[in-house]
């Protein structure tokens, strides 16, 4: 089974629509295919970066995320993934 992230959008009359192109290797024709729904449905993917740069700034604007720590915060996120061996 192979996974794939792509963007997709419910329209107005409720369809999940995803247009994304295919790996080179999958056959041609029609498929069977699983789509996980993230539990948070309130997300949201800015169209362009003076878009983000608002998400951003409303972000910024509301106190920040409640990170004290930004880079003891990203550690610990990290902490769970195994770095490749650089020797």
């Amino acid at each position: 089974m192979k996974t794939l992230l792509a963007h997709a959008v419910v329209d107005e009359h409720g369809w999940l629509n995803i247009h994304t192109k295919a790996p080179a290797d999958v056959a041609r024709g029609e498929m069977e295919a699983v789509v996980v729904l993230p539990a948070e449905s309130h997300r949201h993917v800015a169209a362009s970066s003076t878009e983000a740069v608002g998400y951003l700034r409303r972000i910024a604007a509301a106190g920040g995320l409640g990170i004290a720590d930004p880079v003891a915060w990203q550690r610990a996120q990290r902490a769970e993934r195994k770095l490749p061996d650089p020797t």
